[in-house]
């Protein structure tokens, strides 16, 4: 899968959220795990996508689950 395929696949999981109707950007993030700074906030299933949520301070980070971890604002 290309990290087009990833990005492609986390944007439609995301539009599908209420939480997350009003974001403007969606970037994925090389990274293996999320950093223990980032506090988790809740997870969430929508057709089949977990979705974990993880924050600091302004910055939110989603993890979909076999996809990849992407920053929004």
């Amino acid at each position: 899968m290309t990290g087009m395929d990833r990005l492609r696949i986390a944007v439609n999981v995301l539009s599908e959220l209420d939480q997350f109707k009003d974001t403007t950007f969606v970037a994925e993030l090389p990274w293996k795990s999320i950093p223990e700074a980032y506090g988790f906030r809740y997870s969430i299933i929508t057709n089949g996508n977990k979705v974990s949520v993880y924050c600091l301070e302004s910055t939110t980070i989603v993890e979909v689950t076999n996809i990849g971890i992407f920053q929004t604002t």
